[in-house]
């Protein structure tokens, strides 16, 4: 039929190897789920610069919900998970998530 399943998954390596979970996405990141994707980077972006992504169909429409790029002297981090003052103060994944970010930076 024409169905389309999707699946959002993180790359548990370096600063984000301690996030809970397998590296497909389930229901303990349900808080953090983005409504929208990084779009339009280039396929070398996602494959080298995306720490996290959702691909809809039969991995057709990729995009990156975590990107680590090079920017002038330094870093940019761009992400669509929802790290707000709730995720911050109730949810654990959130949480780990923000502090693996920081991590990342610094390892960038």
């Amino acid at each position: 039929g024409d169905w389309a399943n999707s699946f959002a998954w993180v790359k548990k390596e370096g600063a984000l190897a301690h996030l809970p979970g397998d590296p497909l996405l389930e229901m303990d990141w349900a808080a953090l789920m983005p409504d929208a994707v990084i779009a339009g980077l280039p396929s070398w972006v996602l494959r080298s610069h995306s720490w996290a992504g959702l691909a809809v169909g039969w991995v057709h429409k990729a995009g990156s919900l975590l990107a680590v790029l090079p920017y002038g002297r330094g870093h940019i981090l761009m992400t669509t998970f929802k790290l707000n003052a709730h995720t911050l103060a109730e949810d654990a994944v959130g949480q780990a998530l923000f502090g693996g970010l920081v991590n990342l930076l610094g390892e960038a």
